[in-house]
């Protein structure tokens, strides 16, 4: 898809064509890099919101292996 640049006021602005739906993002992070233009999306400001959110995207629970039986460890001459 190709975007239009026009000068809005002091600034440039971007028109996105109408068939990429933002409806629900207002806010936008720019990265430029060289040339080109990064837009990153900013859904949620409360930065634990979106960790949470994202937690409920996995299927299965994660859980966390637990070695019954503890591991020998040799620390030499330090507890002796």
């Amino acid at each position: 898809m190709i975007a239009k640049v026009f000068k809005s006021g002091n600034s440039m602005a971007i028109r996105i064509p109408k068939g990429i739906n933002l409806s629900e993002i207002n806010e936008f992070e720019i990265k430029q890099i060289g040339l080109s233009l990064l837009l990153n999306p900013i859904k949620n400001k409360n930065q634990w919101g979106a960790f949470f959110e994202a937690l409920d995207e996995f299927a299965e629970k994660i859980e966390i292996p637990h070695d019954e039986v503890p591991q020998e460890r040799n620390f030499g001459k330090i507890f002796t």
